[in-house]
């Protein structure tokens, strides 16, 4: 089975349970391996989160800065998570 979560990341069954991959080039890099279906969905998320974060920069001495950082982050995280859904919810379709 594998569940194409996205245009990066898909999980896939194998002999002991779950793995997660990452399309990388013209290729799918495995990332993990998991026991549970929700734990590797688990992983897709938090990598998901970190990738698109990991530029997220933030001057703490400015309140009206710290806010708006604050709001931007939190909708990104959101869309993530609402990516994984769509892509888990249009797998079992």
């Amino acid at each position: 089975m594998k569940l194409r979560i996205n245009d990066k990341y898909e999980i896939s069954t194998y002999e002991y349970g779950y793995m997660m991959r990452k399309h990388v080039g013209s290729q799918w890099k495995v990332e993990g391996y998991y026991n549970t279906l929700q734990h590797a969905v688990n992983s897709v998320f938090e990598k998901s989160i970190l990738t698109e974060t990991n530029d997220f920069m933030v001057d703490f001495r400015n309140i009206t800065t710290l806010h708006e950082g604050k709001e931007s982050l939190i909708a990104k995280i959101e869309s993530i998570r609402d990516e994984i859904l769509e892509g888990l919810s249009w797998n079992v379709k």
